[in-house]
């Protein structure tokens, strides 16, 4: 700080730091990752379809201890424990975590994925994982599903809590479905395994700190950059004194801290991680000394397969999802319609150097609600192009360059929308025959 800081700043400078890092990673996702999302999204529609949403599944687990393993480094150091103890849990991996237990004879119970990206490589390539289901974020990237679909026994879609508010995805998952949101996989599968009954909720390899090596078994590059080196922030770690963090990790500590505030007082909440980051409001219990090593072992032999997950996959009618689908394009055709005009009446603003913008506050207002509603989809779609649009606009100094701004925006939108309706009349296409 530049002078002595009191126990009181320090105290302020963590919270508005873990606020500020977590707004602008979840910002930054939006303006990176909505395009690709709903793209995506579009793609899997014929096969996540097919599959089973797990917003049908509140409390399947019925009261097991789940374990949530993240490949940080402390998992080299952990996996002896957890070989021993592994049957005292029901475990959920990542794709990087599940290779780790892999190697060490330990087979997760579930597979989860959550990111838009192309990460098919970091599927193991393990035969034993065709008897272990995949739970699958629904807007993965189209090459990660068809992997996956050959490598697990099943499929299991997550819902994704951003588009949400699309007829498409009330058609596909309950509409009370929770909110299965987050900033990584480690913290979707923390509220997936809550929504799921989970009697306790135990992380383990969940590091979020910046060591000599980013991932458990030498996996992922070492060599921090100069960019990432000097946005290294200091943290709590487990065990007491400091470590250091990214704000990416900085954004996940918090998010397990506002988990922790929300389900407390529901579940216990432990971090068996024996080295990292402190997280706020979890108890940090070695697993040697975890309170299921006493526990006698739950009974996992169920006949008929899966015990965890009902068999029956309830599916939306096909003449239901056709229709689903022309209602969200009609919906997009509507939101180009109203930016068409709003773009027009810039532009006759421009020309004439009128100074009235009642009728074009009209359009925009019309337009606004249009996409806040049955147009959403496209809102979604054009989150980047939102952003850049407001932070232009606020730099305008006149009318007239704002509302070149203005109709610039619009035009983007419109054009978006013509491309959105390609998508959508070639999936059209695809069911309808």
């Amino acid at each position: 700080f530049g002078f002595e800081a009191s126990a009181w700043d320090n105290k302020r400078f963590k919270e508005i730091s873990y606020g500020y890092a977590s707004a602008h990673i979840e910002r930054s996702s939006v303006a990176r990752h909505a395009k690709r999302i709903v793209l995506n999204w579009l793609a899997n529609l014929p096969t996540i379809r097919e599959s089973q949403s797990i917003s049908a599944m509140r409390g399947c687990l019925d009261g097991r201890d789940c374990l949530v393993v993240s490949p940080g480094p402390s998992l080299d150091d952990d996996s002896p424990a957890l070989k021993r103890m592994a049957s005292k849990f029901f475990i959920m991996a990542s794709f990087r975590s599940a290779a780790v237990l892999l190697r060490n004879d330990v087979i997760p119970d579930v597979v989860v994925w959550a990111d838009p990206g192309e990460f098919s490589e970091l599927i193991p390539c393990d035969d034993r994982l065709q008897s272990v289901p995949l739970m699958i974020n629904e807007a993965c990237h189209p090459k990660v599903l068809a992997a996956a679909i050959k490598t697990f026994s099943s499929v299991l879609v997550i819902p994704e809590p951003r588009l949400s508010p699309c007829t498409l995805s009330t058609l596909l998952h309950e509409e009370d479905a929770t909110s299965y949101t987050g900033l990584s996989v480690a913290t979707i599968t923390t509220v997936v395994a809550h929504f799921f009954g989970a009697g306790s909720i135990t992380l383990l390899g969940q590091d979020l700190s910046v060591g000599n090596k980013p991932y458990a078994n030498d996996a992922g590059e070492a060599q921090l950059s100069e960019e990432r080196e000097r946005r290294l922030l200091p943290c709590e770690a487990i065990g007491g004194g400091l470590v250091n963090t990214s704000p990416d990790y900085m954004s996940f500590i918090e998010e397990f801290r506002l988990i922790a505030a929300h389900l407390k007082d529901e579940v216990p909440l432990i971090n068996s991680t024996s080295s990292g980051a402190y997280i706020t409001g979890w108890d940090h219990i070695g697993l040697s000394q975890h309170p299921v090593s006493n526990a006698e072992r739950p009974d996992n032999e169920i006949d008929g397969g899966d015990p965890w997950f009902p068999e029956d996959s309830p599916t939306p009618a096909h003449t239901m999802f056709v229709t689903g689908l022309k209602f969200v394009a009609e919906g997009i055709a509507h939101s180009q319609l109203q930016s068409a005009l709003a773009a027009r009446a810039c532009e006759a603003l421009i020309e004439s150097e009128e100074r009235d913008v009642t009728e074009l506050a009209t359009l925009e207002g019309g337009l606004s609600k249009s996409l806040d509603s049955d147009g959403y989809l496209l809102k979604y779609f054009i989150s980047a192009t939102s952003m850049a649009f407001a932070s232009a606009s606020a730099s305008a100094t006149t009318l007239s360059e704002n509302l070149r701004i203005s109709s610039d925006y619009y035009k983007a939108i419109e054009s978006h929308g013509k491309e959105l309706q390609a998508r959508l009349r070639n999936l059209s296409n695809l069911f309808i025959k």
